[in-house]
């Protein structure tokens, strides 16, 4: 049987500027039947750490991009309510056409519609280009290269 110093002793320490965020207990057989274990005393854990040491510095990045995000939406908002505006006029339009029994008419607005929702989408996304994705994807996949599991760790 495997003491309690013994299983703390093989775990990997908290390096510093991380947390554990997992850790398991060490699984460790507490009966041996040699007919079918090839292995009697196997045993293994994992323990996950994250890293805290730049939470602040990650915190400020989000909440600056956060007021960035916000304050180009702010720019592109008149722009957004205009052509919303519009979009509103055609519906109360092919809504009249519809009722009227104008299909011809209502179809010729709808496909006018779908221009203006093309437009709507364009402005919306304004500012997400390719290289800001791309960023954002680099900076996820750098903070799951930072995250870093203990490996479990087999005895005989």
């Amino acid at each position: 049987m495997v003491c309690s110093r013994t299983r703390e002793f093989v775990k990997p320490p908290t390096p510093a500027g991380w947390q554990i965020v997992s850790d398991d207990e060490i699984s460790v057989p507490s009966s041996i039947c040699r007919d079918v274990e090839s292995r009697p005393w196997n045993y293994g854990f994992t323990r996950t750490f994250r890293q805290v040491g730049d939470a602040e510095a990650r915190q400020k990045v989000m909440e600056d991009a956060a007021a960035a995000s916000a304050a180009a939406f702010e720019l592109k908002q008149p722009r957004l309510d205009a052509i919303m505006a519009r979009m509103t006029k055609f519906n109360e339009q092919m809504v009249a056409l519809v009722q009227k029994g104008d299909y011809a008419g209502a179809e010729a607005l709808n496909v006018k519609m779908a221009k203006l929702q093309e437009e709507y989408q364009k402005v919306a996304d304004e500012g997400d280009d390719e290289e800001r994705i791309a960023s954002r994807r680099e900076d996820r996949e750098s903070r799951s290269r930072n995250e870093h599991r203990g490996a479990g760790h087999s005895g005989a």
